[in-house]
C-alpha cells in the first residue's frame, strides 16, 4: 500500500503534532476541523512548529516554505476523499470517534486504512463502526509526536495483516518511528502501566499530608526523567483522568481512580495549558496545598513519601508483569515501551523487577495488599519468586 497523502481528523496538540511530523518527512497532510476558528488555529499551531524549527536554525527559510506547502486544513470531510491513509486524532472519547469512522468510512476509497491515535478505547469497538474493519487499526503516537520515537500498534481482532505491515512499514520508513505491538484491550500496554504509577501518587497526596515536590524529587532521584506531578502537568490532567476512567471502568479491581483529578478539572486546572495544575503556576491561581487542606482536612501522616513512592513503584511493576502473564505485549516490547513512552529508567520495569529480584516485590505487594486488593500479585510474579527467576538473562 503506497501512501502518498494523509488526512487527519483534529487538529489540536497531537492531530496538529502528527501533521507536522509527516510533513516533516515530505507526505502532504491534509487537517480536518469542526469550524473555521479550530481550522485556522490548527493551521496556526502547525504552522508554529515549523516557526520554532525555522528560529533555531533546524531548517532554511526555503524549508520552511515548503514544510507549509505540505500542510492543508479544512472544515470539508469531503475534502479528505483521495487520502492514502486517516488518522483520528480527535477527543479522547468513544462517541465522537464512532462518529468520525461512520463518517469517513463513507468518504474514503474501500481500500484506505483508517487509523485511530486512541490512547484508550479497543480498536475493534471503532472498526465495528465501518463496513472495513480489516483496513482500521490503532497508532498511539506519543506527545509531542516531532520529538517522541514511540509509537504503539494495535491491531483490531479484524485487522488484517496486510494492513498491519503496511502501517508499521509507512511509521517506520516514512515517519522514522520505533513501534511497538500492544494487545487490543482498553488502555493498550503503556497507559495501563503509567496509570497506577501516576494514581498512586495522587491517592497519596489525598490521604497524606506530604510534599508534591518530594514525591517528585523521590521519583527523579529513582532515575525517572520527571516526577509524576510534574507529568501529569505536561501530559494534562484531563487527559489522565479520562483516561484512567476508560482503564478503571475496564479493570475496577486493579484502579482506584483520585478524586482530586476531577476536582482540579471542574476548575479548568489541568496542567500546562490552562497555566496551572499540581507544580504549574501562573497566574493568579489557588496554591495547591491549600486547596488540598481544604477538600482533605483530615489528612494525617497515613504514608510518608517513601511509602506513597514504593506504592506508586509496586503497582507499575506489577502491572507490567501483568502485562505479559496476559500477553498484551512481549517482554521486548514491554521495556522499550515504557523507556520510549515515559522515560522508564533501569532498562524498564521487568529489568527493575530482575534487579531488585522477583520475592522482594511479592512481599511488598502482600504488604499493601492486606488492606488494598488492587496492589493484589499476579501469578507469574508467584511462579518468578518461587523459582527465583528472572525475566531477563543479560545480566
Amino acid at each position: 500500500m503506497d501512501i502518498f497523502k494523509v488526512g487527519i481528523v483534529g487538529g489540536g496538540a497531537m492531530g496538529g503534532g502528527i501533521a507536522a511530523l509527516i510533513a516533516k518527512h515530505g507526505v502532504p497532510v491534509i487537517v480536518k476541523e469542526a469550524t473555521p476558528e479550530l481550522a485556522e488555529k490548527a493551521r496556526q499551531g502547525i504552522y508554529g512548529r515549523f516557526e520554532k524549527w525555522y528560529q533555531r536554525n533546524k531548517i532554511d527559510e526555503h524549508r520552511f516554505e515548503q514544510l507549509k506547502s505540505y500542510v492543508e486544513v479544512t472544515i470539508n470531510s469531503a475534502d479528505l476523499a483521495d487520502v492514502d491513509l486517516l488518522i483520528e486524532a480527535i477527543v479522547e472519547k468513544l462517541e465522537p470517534k464512532l462518529a468520525v469512522f461512520r463518517e469517513f468510512d463513507v468518504i474514503l476509497r474501500p481500500e484506505v486504512v483508517m487509523a485511530s491515535n486512541t490512547s484508550t478505547l479497543p480498536i475493534s469497538k471503532l472498526a465495528a463502526a465501518t463496513n472495513r474493519p480489516d483496513r482500521v487499526i490503532g497508532t498511539h503516537f506519543f506527545n509531542p509526536p516531532t520529538t517522541m520515537q514511540l509509537v504503539e500498534v494495535v491491531p483490531g481482532e479484524k485487522t488484517s495483516a496486510e494492513t498491519l505491515v503496511a502501517i508499521e512499514d509507512f511509521l517506520v520508513s516514512t515517519c522514522e518511528k520505533q513501534l511497538i505491538r500492544a494487545k487490543d484491550q482498553p488502555g493498550f500496554l503503556v497507559n495501563c502501566l503509567l496509570l497506577p504509577y501516576l494514581n498512586e501518587g495522587v491517592l497519596g497526596i489525598e490521604t497524606s499530608r506530604v510534599s508534591i515536590e518530594n514525591i517528585d524529587r523521590q521519583a527523579r532521584e529513582f532515575g525517572w526523567p520527571m516526577g509524576p506531578f510534574t507529568l501529569l502537568d505536561a501530559v494534562g490532567i484531563d487527559v489522565a483522568y479520562f483516561a484512567g476512567q476508560v482503564i478503571a471502568e475496564a479493570y475496577p479491581e486493579r484502579i482506584v481512580m483520585p478524586a482530586v483529578y476531577k476536582k482540579l478539572l471542574d476548575l479548568s486546572r489541568i496542567g500546562e495549558k490552562t497555566g496551572a495544575g499540581f507544580r504549574v503556576m501562573h497566574g493568579e491561581w489557588p496554591d495547591i496545598e491549600n486547596l488540598l487542606e481544604e477538600w482533605y482536612p483530615n489528612r494525617g501522616v497515613t504514608l510518608a513519601t517513601e511509602e506513597i513512592f514504593e506504592r506508586m513503584m509496586a503497582g507499575f511493576l506489577n502491572e507490567a508483569v501483568g502485562a505479559l502473564e496476559h500477553r498484551v505485549a512481549s517482554k521486548e516490547h514491554i521495556e522499550l515501551g515504557c523507556q520510549l513512552g515515559i522515560g522508564c529508567p533501569k532498562n524498564g520495569p521487568l529489568h527493575i523487577v530482575d534487579e531488585m529480584g522477583a520475592a522482594k516485590l511479592l512481599a511488598t505487594l502482600e504488604k499493601w495488599a492486606v488492606k488494598e486488593p488492587r496492589f493484589a500479585p499476579y501469578q507469574l510474579l508467584r511462579d518468578m519468586a518461587a523459582k527465583n527467576e528472572r525475566f531477563f538473562t543479560d545480566w
